[in-house]
């Protein structure tokens, strides 16, 4: 757990990982590709892969303070 208690919490995180995931591949760019329709969808994959798990907590946040 990252310590996310709330929505701002969250919105944080997000940011804060996906422009980790960003800036990790315009040092070094790490995924190859023809420039087709797979090759958007790796990297879009690759920058927001944490992108699930912080919506797992948003809605158990949304649960706990009944914002469902």
């Amino acid at each position: 757990m990252i310590g996310i208690k709330n929505n701002e919490d969250l919105l944080e995180s997000e940011g804060i990982l996906s422009g980790f995931r960003l800036a990790h591949l315009l040092r070094k760019p790490i995924i190859d590709g023809n420039f087709d329709l797979k090759h958007p969808q790796k990297i879009h994959k690759f920058i927001f892969q944490d992108e699930f798990y912080l919506i797992s907590i948003e809605i158990f946040i949304r649960k706990s303070y009944n914002c469902l």
